[in-house]
């Protein structure tokens, strides 16, 4: 896939002990521009939040913040 050679490719795939989904063009297979990641903790997830909010990687501002579930408005760990 080609977003592994990319700068925020590098990113998502540096993360440890987390499960992460990068969201893909069901056409193209190229990503979308977002995903997914889900940490064992709290704390963990808070942690990175932090250090990658506001970032910019290979030019583009990332944006990060906790999901919420489609259904309920609720954060989508709960």
């Amino acid at each position: 896939m080609l977003y592994h050679k990319s700068e925020i490719g590098k990113v998502v795939f540096a993360i440890r002990n987390c499960k992460r989904r990068l969201v893909l063009d069901p056409r193209t297979q190229k990503p979308k521009g977002f995903g997914f990641v889900t940490f064992d903790s709290e704390s963990q997830a808070q942690k990175a939040l932090k250090a990658m909010n506001g970032r910019i990687v290979d030019g583009r501002l990332l944006f990060v913040e906790v999901a919420k579930s489609i259904n309920s408005g609720e954060d989508a760990s709960a």
